[in-house]
């Protein structure tokens, strides 16, 4: 009986430090969820005093895979509004299919418009080569009063200057434009890639993971609460399944923060709106 009551008691002990660890996990949560709160209000540039009323379950969210994104009979909506008509035949991998999906992109406009603009100025150089013939009347009037009306013609003479190192220096900018242009392009095709591909293994992960959460955990620990009620077990295993069954929420909750993550490289890879990924 001695045995038995220490025992009782070091199991209490045991408890009481465990309820006490997740009383500091529960704080330091509390804690965290604060914090991110308040970076949520400054990136949406609430007064720190306003309440903020968070309705929703993110846990709930469905997200779609990239090919019923892209391959959609309604056309994904990219972030400037523009629609994206692509062939149902591209792969999702195709290079062809990822220069479509990174044609929004705000750095990828830039350096079309950098391109453009040096084929313009070419253009200008090369039309400048031949001078501009300057026409129209004339008047004047000599020592003795007499008056002279007439037409004058004037054109430069290219003998000197032909125009052709501006022509030159034209085309080699536009040239340094369409390479810098074609590296971008390049690199953001690497970037949208590898961002589907991290969004994609995220999105199977939580899906093959989904399904071991859809119970509450007072409705999972309630299996053990009733085993301890008639006896069967102790109050330590009670926590211990507990905190068993909290580690793997977390960690449920850590593949979720990761396919956000992979959500938001997506639209900054692609330019693909999140709403566009989530059900």
């Amino acid at each position: 009986m001695k045995k038995r009551g220490q025992s009782s008691r070091a199991d209490a002990e045991l408890a009481k430090l465990q309820y006490l660890a997740s009383r500091r996990q529960q704080r330091l949560a509390e804690a965290n969820y604060q914090t991110a709160l308040f970076s949520l209000q400054t990136q949406l540039n609430i007064a720190p005093g306003t309440p903020l009323d968070l309705s929703g379950q993110w846990m709930r969210w469905q997200w779609r895979p990239m090919s019923d994104v892209v391959h959609s009979s309604q056309p994904a909506t990219l972030a400037d509004g523009m629609a994206l008509n692509v062939s149902l035949s591209l792969d999702l991998y195709d290079d062809s299919l990822l220069r479509q999906l990174i044609a929004n992109r705000p750095d990828i406009v830039a350096a079309r418009s950098a391109v453009a603009m040096a084929a313009e100025n070419m253009r200008l150089a090369d039309a400048m080569r031949c001078p501009s013939l300057q026409a129209g009347p004339i008047y004047q009037r000599d020592d003795t009063s007499t008056v002279f009306w007439g037409v004058q013609a004037q054109i430069d003479i290219p003998v000197v200057n032909t125009g052709t190192p501006l022509v030159q220096q034209r085309l080699a900018e536009l040239r340094l434009q369409q390479v810098t242009k074609t590296q971008l392009e390049n690199r953001a095709v690497l970037e949208a890639r590898a961002a589907i591909q991290r969004y994609e293994r995220a999105r199977l992960l939580v899906e093959q993971s989904r399904a071991d959460f859809d119970r509450d955990l007072s409705k999972a620990l309630s299996p053990f609460e009733d085993q301890f009620k008639a006896g069967q077990i102790t109050l330590l295993q009670v926590f211990a399944a507990r905190a068993t069954l909290t580690q793997s929420q977390q960690g449920f909750f850590d593949l979720l923060n990761e396919l956000t993550q992979a959500t938001a490289d997506v639209t900054a890879a692609t330019g693909i709106q999140p709403q566009v990924l989530i059900n």
